[in-house]
């Protein structure tokens, strides 16, 4: 069955024209009014272009073919709203989705001709604002090249993700792989980012609006004195009201997180467990390329850079006699930097790397670079955005965003801050940002020229920035290089008890104790692998396009599914092998790193490996896919692997605790290599 689904791959290979015409229905669909509202085009010419890093099918067929689907479904529903004009949103189906055709007109109206560009990008949405643009009679000759340029934008940014996830099934490198989890990562970071902000401007407002009709509604309903102050403070002269409870919340929300966090560094695990997992994935992931763009945005966050652009904010506001807004703006940025060092020198946390800084630079929690830079930055965007219309400020904040986003991302990746500092300060940073903002505003701001202001700022960035990295980056390279901690131990204590400096149970991203290990082994990975694959343990199957169709099947086999990745403290396994059994199962071995290495008698340093051997059961889970399950006892599985390989001795861990299936035991194996 499986040679079927592989050959799915072939059939399309074989015949292009069908992927080319899926996704030009695809493209098609997603522009027509009710149809684009309904079915997924977006997935699935995502799915499409998945194909082409298969080399079944080619980029720029493909790209052609979505292109010219999205202009015909954007000239369908453009004639059809010219033809038809205003009395067609009235019909049926139209007549089912008013809050749509409320939006795009909202939006076309907002954003006139530009409408057809821009909500190209917006779910739903897009479909109905090329039928407004028919109906309120935009002329041909600006609608066609608009709608012909969205769509190739449109297109590529659905094809190449996919393009992406195709890759990333079928390139098996390790710095292939680590390029592509690295790059999904920050992407990911940052639309989390923005996607947040948008929750709380979409979403978290509108409710707030819901709720304050509610109990405006309520308060009309008697005469006592809860509802007479309740009406009064509703009244619509009282616009601030909305404002300040929102900001009452987001304080809230605030404080909240931070002082959740600084529970947790106090009281220890298990986010201190968290956070070592954590910098030790994001150290795993370093490649030179990307050190040497996170160590530019890490400068942009440096003291040099914040002064020189606090100075430059603040000299612009002087020179507007902003004299009020000035001193909120020196207060904003000193006073959060007080408070950060003030808060390090308390709690005296070391960094992930103690000898990155020095004096009280070298302390941890929380990060003064997420502090001060989401103060900073973020005043500047609460006093540019306030003179700047709808389109300009969503921009601006989203360039913000993304900008303090990395800046916070870097300080992990290079691990100058565990992620509990990092998220300490990003959360401090929102408190008295809110704060500050809502006595600003309840003091009359001041008139400023909001786009000289935004410009002053970005040109003490990239000034002061430039010269700041041109000084300081191949020092700061050097600075923040990834440190390799090994304890070294002799071959004789290893064998006596050393092994027992070993963890105990793998640790998870979250911090959590999971699965025991059962196996410790001393040598190099590529002779543990020889030694392996001659007692029958096989490497798994890649992770393809292809094997991922296999979790289709009922019955695949026990090594037709990839194995599933898990990391301990944060690094993934180094060595993955399979043993398949008669009744369809198969056991697991997976080997992560140490930092423990041992010296034998003829000078060599040889690394410790500690993993674990489980049992895995397919299962069909909702009928739809298989997944393989952990099962069974990890003692039978670890004697298994030791009856397989006829070597290794099994000792008692020195600290066991209660787990089920396991005797608290472990294999030590022992492979020199050539």
């Amino acid at each position: 069955m499986l040679d079927y689904l592989r050959g799915f791959l072939d059939f399309f290979a074989a015949n292009p024209a069908l992927a080319y015409g899926l996704g030009f229905l695809a493209a098609m669909a997603e522009a027509l009014p009710v149809v684009g509202a309904v079915i997924p085009g977006s997935t699935l010419i995502v799915a499409t272009g998945a194909l082409v890093a298969t080399d079944a099918i080619r980029l720029g067929p493909l790209c052609g073919w979505v292109i010219l689907g999205a202009v015909v479904g954007d000239t369908v529903a453009y004639n059809i709203g010219r033809h038809y004009g205003r009395s067609i949103v009235t019909r049926w189906p139209f007549n089912h989705y008013p809050r749509l055709i409320d939006e795009a007109e909202r939006f076309f109206a907002r954003h006139g001709g530009t409408s057809v560009l821009l909500g190209r990008f917006l779910p739903a949405t897009r479909a109905f604002v090329p039928l407004f643009a028919g109906i309120l009679k935009m002329p041909p000759l600006r609608f066609y090249p608009t709608v012909t340029v969205a769509a190739a934008l449109w297109a590529l940014a659905h094809i190449l993700p996919g393009v992406a996830v195709g890759a990333s099934l079928t390139l098996a490198g390790a710095v292939a792989g680590r390029l592509l989890i690295f790059i999904a990562l920050m992407v990911g970071l940052l639309l989390l980012a923005l996607a947040l902000v948008r929750l709380v401007l979409r979403i978290g407002l509108p409710w707030l609006d819901r709720h304050l009709a509610r109990l405006d509604a309520w308060a009309l309903r008697g005469e006592s004195w809860p509802r007479r102050l309740l009406r009064s403070l509703l009244e619509p002269n009282e616009r601030e009201f909305r404002g300040l409870v929102a900001a009452v919340i987001l304080l809230v929300a605030a404080l909240w997180l931070f002082f959740a966090l600084l529970e947790g560094v106090v009281e220890g695990e298990p986010l201190v467990r968290a956070d070592s997992a954590i910098y030790g994935l994001l150290q795993s992931l370093r490649l030179p390329w990307a050190d040497g763009f996170m160590v530019a945005v890490t400068e942009l966050g440096d003291p040099i850079v914040v002064i020189g652009v606090t100075l430059a904010v603040l000299l612009w506001l002087l020179s507007q006699r902003a004299w009020h807004t000035a001193l909120y703006w020196l207060a904003a940025v000193a006073l959060g930097s007080l408070f950060n060092t003030g808060l390090k020198l308390t709690l005296y946390r070391p960094r992930p790397v103690a000898d990155l800084y020095s004096g009280w630079s070298a302390l941890s929690f929380p990060s003064g670079h997420a502090t001060v830079n989401i103060v900073m930055w973020g005043f500047l965007a609460f006093l540019a955005t306030r003179e700047m219309g709808p389109l300009g400020r969503r921009l601006f904040v989203a360039l913000i965003v993304a900008f303090v986003s990395l800046i916070a991302i870097s300080r992990l990746y290079l691990g100058a801050h565990w992620f509990s500092d990092v998220s300490a300060g990003l959360a401090f940073g929102a408190a008295w940002l809110t704060l500050l903002g809502t006595v600003y505003l309840h003091h009359r701001p001041e008139r400023i020229h909001s786009r000289g202001l935004a410009i002053a700022a970005m040109a003490a960035l990239i000034g002061i920035g430039a010269f700041h990295i041109d000084r300081s980056h191949r020092q700061d390279m050097a600075l923040f290089a990834v440190r390799q901690q090994t304890e070294a131990m002799s071959l004789e204590d290893w064998r006596q008890d050393g092994w027992n400096a070993l963890a105990e149970r793998r640790v998870d991203l979250k911090g959590k104790y999971e699965e025991p290990f059962t196996v410790a082994w001393v040598g190099p990975p590529h002779a543990i692998a020889l030694e392996l694959e001659k007692a029958g343990w096989r490497e798994p199957v890649r992770w393809s396009v292809s094997s991922l169709l296999a979790w289709l099947l009922p019955d695949p086999g026990p090594e037709a599914l990839p194995v599933l990745p898990r990391l301990d403290d944060g690094r993934p396994p180094v060595l993955i092998r399979l043993l398949p059994r008669p009744d369809g199962s198969r056991l697991v071995l997976r080997l992560w790193p140490t930092a423990l290495a041992i010296r034998d008698g003829n000078g060599r340093t040889l690394p410790v490996l500690v993993g674990t051997v489980a049992a895995q059961q397919p299962r069909r889970l909702l009928k739809l896919i298989t997944l393989n399950r952990m099962q069974g006892s990890f003692d039978a599985a670890r004697d298994t692997l030791a009856q397989t390989l006829q070597a290794g001795r099994l000792a008692p861990h020195g600290k066991p605790s209660a787990a089920q299936g396991w005797d608290g035991r472990m294999l030590l194996l022992e492979t020199p290599g050539p």
